[in-house]
């Protein structure tokens, strides 16, 4: 009885009395008082519940009743007397007012409350319905992370850790031990500065034992935690980096022993918090003891293999191994990798060993200055000697010894630019990497002229791709593109095909583009120039980016052909040559055709929101790198456009029924960007303003504040013009539109 009434008066009376300031707060607050003097009120848990929350609802302090909801509850817990019907009502009010209660808390308080709700998800087998609870309620509180998301957490990986030493033995509990460990630890510096808590993690990772792998941990909650802690239903970069550093030490610690089900997930999901901050990670990585990290790489290669030659286990395993160290470090850390490979009897395994071992070695190598170290080029030459040693006698028929020579074609320059650097290298040494050198350069050469040979050994077409693709950019790295595309083409591979052609040129030098560019200006299908052209356009390294400048008379020539079948990538690419071409002899001929495309395809834009986000942003461009247009002839385009595009973001609005606020503000956001850069040329925009506004007024609402700057460049007598000469309707709209503008005003 005490929680029916507890209930109905926080909802009929307390709830509508916090938001209206006619209640007497202090006469609800002693009709409360009364009731509280009843013992089965101060005994009932729901009804302590509901007191938290009139009481946090009308401003009073909640302590002493917190106080009184907490004993009630551990009394309950004695007991057990609450029914199944009035538990999950009981449940369903603690999870609808999670945040304001968690404001209200003092830190154990917020367990208890928050592991109550989490032992309820897990017997339900419904977790998952919590942290959208948990997530909802954040957005609502002013510190978010100290209050509900780190305290969630906490609980939850407490219980993950009591879980694992409850249904495991002895030797398995040290994984739960760690765990409790980094969360203690890691969430205990919220409040100190950065430098302090980069000092504490870097503690906790140095004491990091990793679990054993040979017995896996499964169970309903274990799965239901593990998901969860993977990123179900949110998103792990979102989350403070204090969070996703306590997520990533208890992810490592549970990889090897997770089973195949979620392995994956959880790997991937290790290196998604890894990418949120690389340098972070990998100096946490680098505190580890190093034997650990020795162990621990061969426990992840093997676990990776194991479950279906995971790849996300090999890129985190080079991870590992790119922890920022010495060279020295590096190179003792893959001399363990490379002698466990060396003792697997499968060439397969091996493989599946050495992949990530080449691969940390190719980065290091690019990334920093490895010139003069002996110690990393004595190893990477025993490398680079064991995978000869798999792949001699050279077969081009033996697909396992074909994987081989790609994997030693990563590895064979860097030990060539490493002999480059070290005075303590021998003759002999040279001459014997010249040769290999050589011999991969012939065999290349073959592989790209005649794939036919490698085809007959059953080789699979994702194989043969990634083979051919590893030769011709051994051939870019040797100075050898003008061979590559003097032979017209390339079977069974795609030179023109994005992810090669952007690989081709990262690769190659300005000069060899210069090269491929004039080649390519003749006998080449627009299609693949286009791909060139696009890569190039795209490309960060603004030198090789200018060179398009030498061939804009073809590029807008294929740009031209390409809109005719596509006119939302001829958008794209006109938006990312627009600074190549600005200032040339082409700028305007761009400008132009860049307009009469938007023009001719105004129409459609409504009904395709990625048209309609392109139509913004490329008219902005226009605007921004195409001044010598709107100083001329095109001013009247300019303003069909505005116009016209205006329109179509109206259209989109009204016709779809479920719109993305976010995607709303970015368009009203961009087309306002557009009116003030129209705002740049007011001489030439002035005398037509009154129009442009006059045309907007149906449906403005999304567009207030591109019409506001609009409005900007009129004077009194366009002013007057809106004020006298428009109709009825359209000074009514005009009217509402203006207390609008004078809103937009007092706040900019």
């Amino acid at each position: 009885m005490a929680s029916i009434i507890a209930e109905v008066i926080f909802y009929s009376i307390a709830l509508p009395a916090a938001y209206s300031d006619d209640c007497d707060r202090e006469v609800l607050y002693n009709v409360w008082d009364k009731l509280l003097l009843a013992e089965e009120c101060m005994r009932s848990a729901h009804f302590n519940l509901c007191t938290v929350l009139v009481m946090s609802s009308l401003n009073f302090d909640c302590t002493q009743h917190m106080q009184s909801l907490e004993k009630s509850l551990n009394d309950l817990k004695k007991s057990d007397a609450l029914s199944l019907s009035s538990q999950k009502q009981f449940l369903a009010l603690l999870e609808a007012n999670l945040g304001v209660l968690l404001s209200h808390c003092q830190s154990n308080q917020s367990e208890m409350l928050l592991n109550i709700l989490i032992v309820f998800h897990l017997e339900n087998n419904d977790l998952y319905l919590l942290i959208q609870s948990v997530f909802r309620h954040s957005g609502s509180v002013d510190i978010c992370a100290s209050k509900i998301l780190e305290p969630f957490f906490r609980c939850l990986l407490l219980n993950l850790s009591l879980l694992i030493d409850e249904n495991f033995p002895q030797q398995k509990r040290n994984i739960g031990l760690w765990i409790r460990k980094s969360v203690m630890e890691i969430l205990s510096t919220l409040n100190k500065s950065y430098d302090d808590k980069l000092k504490s993690w870097k503690m906790m990772m140095s004491a990091f034992i990793p679990a054993s792998h040979h017995m896996l941990l499964s169970g309903k909650k274990f799965h239901q935690i593990t998901q969860l802690i993977c990123g179900k239903g949110f998103s792990l970069k979102t989350l403070p980096v204090s969070l996703r550093v306590t997520l990533f030490c208890v992810l490592i610690s549970l990889i090897p022993c997770i089973s195949s089900e979620l392995f994956e997930i959880a790997v991937e999901s290790t290196l998604s918090i890894m990418r949120s901050d690389v340098k972070l990670f990998r100096s946490l990585i680098n505190s580890c003891e190093e034997k650990i990290v020795k162990k621990y790489v061969k426990i992840l290669l093997q676990c990776g293999y194991s479950n279906n030659n995971s790849k996300a286990t090999q890129v985190l395993v080079k991870e590992f191994l790119l922890g920022n160290c010495s060279h020295e470090t590096f190179a003792l850390k893959c001399d363990v990798i490379l002698k466990t490979a060396i003792q697997r009897g499968l060439v397969e395994e091996q493989y599946y060993f050495l992949k990530p071992l080449c691969d940390a070695v190719s980065e290091i190598h690019c990334e920093t200055n490895t010139g003069g170290n002996s110690t990393l080029r004595i190893f990477v030459e025993e490398v680079f000697r064991h995978i000869y040693r798999l792949i001699s006698p050279l077969d081009c028929k033996n697909v396992m010894k074909m994987t081989f020579f790609e994997l030693s074609l990563s590895i064979l320059l860097v030990v060539k630019t490493l002999q480059d650097s070290d005075t303590k290298i021998t003759t002999r040494e040279i001459q014997n990497i010249a040769e290999h050198i050589k011999t991969a350069d012939q065999l290349c050469k073959t592989l790209c002229k005649h794939p036919d040979r490698v085809i007959e050994s059953g080789i699979t077409s994702v194989q043969l791709s990634q083979l051919l693709r590893s030769s011709v950019l051994w051939m870019v790295k040797r100075g050898k593109l003008k061979h590559i595309v003097s032979w017209k083409y390339i079977r069974y591979f795609e030179l023109y095909d994005e992810t090669a052609i952007n690989d081709i040129i990262s690769t190659a030098s300005v000069e060899m583009l210069k090269d491929l560019l004039y080649s390519s200006s003749h006998n080449l299908h627009s299609s693949k120039k286009f791909a060139l052209y696009f890569a190039l356009a795209k490309h960060e390294n603004e030198e090789k980016k200018k060179l398009l400048s030498t061939v804009l008379g073809d590029v807008l020539k294929i740009v031209v052909d390409i809109a005719e079948t596509d006119y939302l990538t001829a958008l794209g690419f006109l938006r990312h040559i627009f600074p190549v071409a600005t200032g040339s002899a082409y700028e305007r001929d761009f400008v132009s055709f860049a307009l009469t495309v938007l023009a001719v395809n105004c129409e459609s834009l409504s009904s395709d929101f990625i048209a309609l986000r392109s139509a913004v942003s490329l008219l902005l461009d226009c605007l921004r790198f195409g001044a010598q247009s709107v100083i001329n002839d095109q001013c009247s385009f300019y303003i069909n456009l505005f116009v016209c595009v205006g329109r179509a973001i109206q259209k989109y609005v009204n016709d779809t029924s479920a719109v993305d606020p976010q995607f709303i503000r970015h368009l009203s956001y961009g087309f306002a960007k557009i009116a003030n850069e129209m705002l740049k040329y007011e001489r030439s925009f002035s005398r037509v303003a009154p129009f442009i506004i006059s045309e907007c007024l149906e449906d403005a609402e999304y567009l207030s504040f591109a019409l506001f700057r609009i409005f900007s460049m009129c004077d009194n007598h366009s002013v007057a013009l809106l004020t006298t000469n428009l109709p009825p309707l359209q000074k009514t709209r005009f009217a509402n539109l203006s207390l609008h503008f004078k809103r937009i005003k007092m706040v900019v």
